[in-house]
């Protein structure tokens, strides 16, 4: 055999014919290179098969992900659309309850809450910015300050109304029983023994028996006989008011019973320095005693 060539023996199998070719060294070489170059090829496709079904594969979970993550930035905006109308809600709700509690509005500037620092890095025009505020937390931030600052300004009004409510409580505002005033306030003439004097309350007429009632809440300090007044009941109902019932013909509470308004206390007399049955009424502010009629904001008496 020329030693300059090839020969390529093909077996088949067993009993089987055989084939062979010859071949030069040279074509050989070109035959163990196109082989070689073969190779490298099927293995390189074969890589790139392997790394593009990766690539897609992730690809595939990424846009699973991105869907899964849109639908979420979604929800969290309609929960946020919610946020911002239950914010109003509370807004307007807030505003009426100060202005009920004497107090001024939020000021704008204060109630802008506005958020400070640098803004983060804008992300590009990728396919989560066009989503909107909600995808960046400023919605969220800027409902949570506000409903904060709300939360404030209704603990504010909550105790402003119960400062009002404990003093409207404690202002005498009805008549201690039904009548019209047969002697008013300040100078009068002595229906007794004659001549002048300052009237510190106001009688009003009734018959025998008839309820007189607290016109606050409060607390009895005196219940017993006065010169003058007779039978009588003094109510201390704080934030610096007192009233005074004479005239009764008896008691129906104890010295430091609490009573609230319209309670029956006592039953019209005649006692004391009296010329019928009524009830002498007077409120106190501090010490000093005042016109009852203007304490009178409703005249019925239950």
């Amino acid at each position: 055999m020329n030693r300059d060539s090839w020969t390529i023996i093909l077996l088949r199998g067993a009993g089987r014919a055989q084939r062979q070719f010859a071949l030069s060294a040279r074509g050989a070489r070109v035959l163990l290179w196109t082989l070689g170059v073969g190779g490298v090829f099927v293995a390189c496709a074969a890589a790139f098969f392997v790394v593009d079904s990766g690539v897609r594969a992730r690809a595939l979970l990424l846009s699973r992900e991105n869907d899964e993550l849109k639908g979420r930035i979604a929800e969290i905006g309609t929960q946020v659309e919610d946020l911002g109308r239950r914010v109003a809600a509370y807004d307007e709700q807030n505003e009426r309850l100060r202005r009920e509690a004497g107090l001024v509005g939020i000021d704008a500037e204060v109630y802008d809450v506005g958020i400070g620092g640098p803004a983060p890095p804008y992300p590009g025009d990728g396919v989560l910015w066009p989503l909107g505020e909600a995808a960046t937390g400023y919605d969220l931030d800027f409902l949570n300050r506000k409903l904060t600052l709300l939360e404030e300004s209704s603990e504010e009004t909550m105790e402003a109304i119960e400062v009002d409510r404990v003093r409207s409580d404690a202002t005498p505002s009805i008549m201690p029983l039904h009548g019209v005033p047969s002697s008013g306030f300040g100078p009068r003439r002595v229906p007794v023994h004659g001549g002048s004097s300052n009237h510190r309350g106001v009688d009003i007429p009734g018959i025998p028996g008839q309820r007189i009632v607290a016109t606050a809440a409060g607390e009895v300090v005196f219940t017993g006989r006065k010169q003058g007044l007779g039978v009588t009941v003094i109510i201390d109902h704080g934030q610096g008011f007192r009233t005074v019932y004479g005239h009764a013909s008896r008691s129906l509470v104890q010295k430091g019973q609490r009573v609230d308004r319209r309670d029956v206390i006592a039953l019209v007399g005649n006692t004391g320095t009296s010329t019928g049955y009524h009830v002498h009424y007077e409120v106190h502010v501090n010490g000093v005693a005042m016109d009852p009629t203007r304490y009178f904001l409703d005249s019925a008496s239950f």
